[in-house]
């Protein structure tokens, strides 16, 4: 057995080069800000700026801010340690648990049911930000923080799941007790799939030049390998079928490595993954940034895919709407005149010839409509 001090060694080794977590939070913020109309890409900058003047930190942008929360961690505040995961049990060898999986997703402190309360406080407000009173914006920026975190967080297989088995009767954290070999570098597999399996270079914070051309090209890269047309299951559905979205790829794949040394073929697989994940977070993560800030519905998809021209779509679907509208009143008031004028509406009263009998001059039309016909020469 490797000695304990070897692998704290490596371990830390690792952490350090990759600074594993916040630049996958970046690029989650980026593609969900990029899919967002240009006004409320800015109004986003403003709302997070709130917290972040409050707190001090270090973040400069929307896109920064997607780190906050572990900031916190850092800081020593693990109050909130709970938000960032689910616990949903993968049992393979049947080990006796005291809480069953609908038991743990009924559990008010987990990400799923954090994500369903921070989406209610900002579904309070109409739009970003003139729906919200001045006492609120505190709590919309407070909400925001977290939900663009967590929105990534739910989308790491790792966060929804923890197996059971013998070696690890009491759960494996997460995957954060299992060490594994990637290429004679041991890790936890937690980190390993947090930190996109090792794809990803630090990006300081603040954001300098590099650090936004650095997500910047990462993101042209992941929209261009999964657009959103490409990608299964865009739609704003709920929460806990992203977890259990989450669960099902940590056993079919996470899991799936036979022992604690990763191959090639699994690395493979996982940086794959985990760009897809990122992808997908992004698109979620935008139109649930939509759902609350005024855009219809009938325009969310449309703003994922062609990112931001829904405002124009949404014009004219207005006018299309309003024209439909006028069209039909239009109608409904000749219609009015015509059976309201007896002289236009009333029917013949003598009989009616054929269409194949010999042509009726204006004369004998006439004298068919008046009450009294004329005399000739009058």
């Amino acid at each position: 057995m490797r000695s304990a001090l070897f692998t704290i060694v490596l371990f830390t080794t690792w952490a350090t080069a990759m600074a594993w977590v916040c630049p996958a939070h970046m690029l989650v913020a980026e593609i969900a800000k990029r899919n967002l109309p240009e006004k409320d890409r800015r109004e986003l900058d403003r709302v997070m700026g709130l917290v972040n003047a409050i707190s001090g930190t270090i973040d400069n942008t929307f896109t920064a801010s997607a780190c906050w929360p572990d900031d916190l961690k850092r800081n020593n505040l693990h109050a909130m340690e709970d938000w960032h995961v689910i616990d949903l049990a993968y049992n393979p060898e049947s080990i006796p648990l005291n809480v069953t999986n609908e038991q743990v997703m009924a559990s008010r402190n987990n990400v799923v049911n954090v994500l369903n309360e921070l989406h209610g406080t900002l579904r309070q407000c109409d739009g970003m930000p003139d729906g919200c009173s001045a006492n609120k914006t505190f709590e919309l920026s407070f909400s925001l923080h977290w939900v663009v975190h967590l929105v990534a967080e739910i989308h790491s297989p790792l966060h929804c799941v923890t197996r059971y088995t013998k070696e690890y009767p009491k759960g494996d954290s997460h995957g954060k007790v299992e060490i594994v070999d990637v290429d004679g570098m041991y890790l936890d597999l937690h980190r390993y799939w947090d930190g996109a399996a090792g794809q990803l270079d630090p990006v300081p914070r603040p954001l300098d030049v590099q650090g936004v051309a650095y997500l910047q090209g990462w993101v042209d890269r992941l929209m261009e390998e999964f657009p959103p047309s490409h990608v299964s299951d865009v739609g704003l559905h709920s929460f806990q079928e992203w977890a259990m979205e989450g669960y099902r790829l940590a056993v079919d794949a996470v899991y799936a490595y036979g022992n604690t040394t990763l191959d090639k073929d699994y690395q493979a697989q996982a940086h794959k993954l985990t760009r897809q994940q990122l992808a997908l977070a992004g698109y979620r993560l935008s139109a649930l940034l939509l759902d609350f800030s005024g855009i219809p519905k009938h325009c969310r998809a449309l703003c994922c895919l062609c990112g931001g021209l829904c405002v124009g779509v949404h014009f004219l679907i207005t006018l299309v709407v309003v024209m439909i509208v006028l069209t039909l009143t239009a109608v409904v008031y000749v219609y009015s005149v015509v059976k309201s004028d007896p002289a236009v509406h009333r029917p013949p009263t003598g009989p009616v010839e054929s269409s194949s009998g010999p042509p009726r001059s204006m004369y004998e039309d006439a004298q068919e409509t008046l009450e009294y016909p004329l005399l000739p020469g009058e």
